[in-house]
């Protein structure tokens, strides 16, 4: 699971495919069940900081949005 956030809204993503190159997409109410032990984002997001880790990557050049 991922999460991007801004000041004003957080989301919870997963990959669909496998490996780092998958698409992101939102995580369902059961996914973040199965792997939080609750859906409610606000308890997500506390246990991503404070059990989370920063993986590193680099964007290629020819990436586009």
């Amino acid at each position: 699971m991922s999460a991007i956030g801004s000041s004003s809204a957080i989301q919870e993503l997963t990959i669909i495919r496998h490996g780092a190159q998958g698409i992101l997409d939102t995580a369902s109410k059961g996914q973040l069940e199965s792997e939080f032990g609750t859906h409610r984002d606000e308890d997500v997001m506390i246990q991503i900081m404070e059990k989370g880790s920063i993986i590193e990557s680099e964007v290629s050049k020819f990436a586009t949005r």
